[in-house]
């Protein structure tokens, strides 16, 4: 033991706790697990148990602790080329919302779990979009998110995982087809505007008929209409006859 005595008993005290927080630091492994995430304790390469939320300390030799997020996680399938059951090549993509619920299984299932769940959305979104021709598939995108989560729920299961929420997020036609469905659409409209212009036409030509049929009936109505177009002229000069007596011509816009 060397003399330290010479040493100021300050130093002497900071040596010492320097030594003790080396030797802490180095055989005592400190770990803090968060609410929102998972963590498992290997002992020598084995799986001893799972750490629940807190902080825990174990003697490092031979200690291991593996952390995972267990939050909701959004991963985006990129646009994949299918041909529908009506042989047209569409390009589509999906939106995949899932979480980590047992990191156990998801270490010993797989080496990326999350490369295997995008591969499985991959050929699940080929298969449920290739099933149906493309008015199908764009008539309802809800059945195709629906048949892509119902095909991924096994595989995500076995890997550890829980798929939250599927939707379909594009469906992108190739220009010819675009612009023949966009022709199609317009035509539409087209034809739609002119049964409503039909329609109107029809009801103005019932409304005539109607109108003729009462002027048949009662012609005295034509001579109503007259004097009030009349009354509505302010250049228009109306007489009227009283018992043999005349009323002078009246200039309405002088007045």
């Amino acid at each position: 033991m060397p003399d330290l005595s010479f040493l100021p008993q300050w130093l002497i005290a900071l040596i010492l706790a320097a030594g003790i927080g080396w030797i802490w630091t180095s055989c005592v492994l400190t770990v803090s697990v968060f609410e929102h995430q998972l963590a498992l304790l290997y002992r020598n390469g084995r799986l001893r148990l799972a750490l629940p939320p807190g902080k825990h300390r174990f003697w490092r030799p031979g200690a291991e602790v593996v952390l995972a997020d267990a939050r909701s996680q959004t991963t985006i399938i990129a646009g994949q080329e299918v041909l529908t059951s009506d042989a047209l090549a569409v390009k589509v993509s999906l939106a995949l919302t899932w979480r980590l619920v047992d990191l156990a299984k998801a270490r010993a299932a797989s080496v990326d779990y999350t490369a295997d769940l995008y591969l499985a959305g991959q050929l699940a979104l080929r298969a449920a979009a290739g099933s149906r021709d493309l008015d199908a598939l764009l008539a309802d995108p809800g059945a195709v998110a629906a048949e892509v989560a119902a095909s991924l729920a096994p595989r995500a299961e076995a890997l550890g995982l829980a798929v939250e929420a599927v939707a379909l997020r594009d469906v992108m036609l190739p220009a010819p087809l675009k612009r023949a469905y966009a022709a199609e659409v317009e035509a539409r409209k087209e034809a739609a505007g002119a049964l409503e212009k039909a329609r109107g036409e029809q009801a103005v030509l019932r409304k005539l008929a109607n109108l003729a049929k009462m002027v048949e009936e009662s012609p005295g109505l034509m001579d109503l209409r007259a004097l009030q177009a009349f009354a509505d002229s302010p250049h228009v000069h109306v007489a009227l006859g009283l018992g043999g007596a005349r009323v002078p011509p009246t200039d309405r816009a002088a007045q």
